[in-house]
């Protein structure tokens, strides 16, 4: 009876090694093309071509207006026209930047600060004066560069007037 120590030893080459993980490899990655339907989607370049839609515009406005609705002259001064989805979010900012934007520009701003209030077919608008469009652009422009909103603790030391 033969032995196992006896049976003829077959060594492997290195090149044998190779090919065999080399093949394995390749095996796995065409299994993954035919599990994932052998192909990756890309979705065409958004080209933006029109403003945000905002709802809260007034029948017979288009809707395409990111909350601008135009100008408009009061008593002989130009204001803006907002919607009131504007607005909301114009107080939004306020309420994130308001005591950076006072430390820089030495304005208090306050919700609806520098709106008139003007109803539109049964719809709300705004009026919004020269001074706060520019407070609104700039605070708009600090949320684009993500600049960090009024921390908590800041705004508990602004409660306490320390």
């Amino acid at each position: 009876m033969r032995m196992i120590k006896d049976l003829p030893y077959y060594k492997k080459s290195s090149t044998t090694v190779y090919a065999a993980v080399i093949a394995f490899v390749l095996w796995l990655l065409l299994g993954c093309l035919v599990l994932t339907g052998c192909s990756t989607v890309t979705p065409d370049h958004v080209q933006d071509k029109v403003m945000a839609v905002d709802t809260s515009t007034p029948d017979g406005i288009p809707v395409n207006n990111n909350g601008w609705l135009g100008w408009v002259k009061v008593d002989g001064k130009d204001f803006g026209w907002i919607t009131l989805n504007k607005r909301d979010f114009y107080n939004a900012l306020i309420a994130d930047y308001r005591l950076q934007y006072r430390e820089t520009y030495k304005v208090e701003l306050t919700p609806d600060a520098g709106l008139r209030p003007k109803d539109v077919k049964g719809t709300p608008t705004f009026l919004i004066d020269l001074d706060h469009i520019k407070a609104l652009a700039r605070l708009k422009q600090w949320q684009v560069d993500q600049k960090p909103v009024d921390s908590a603790w800041l705004k508990i030391l602004n409660k306490v007037g320390a």
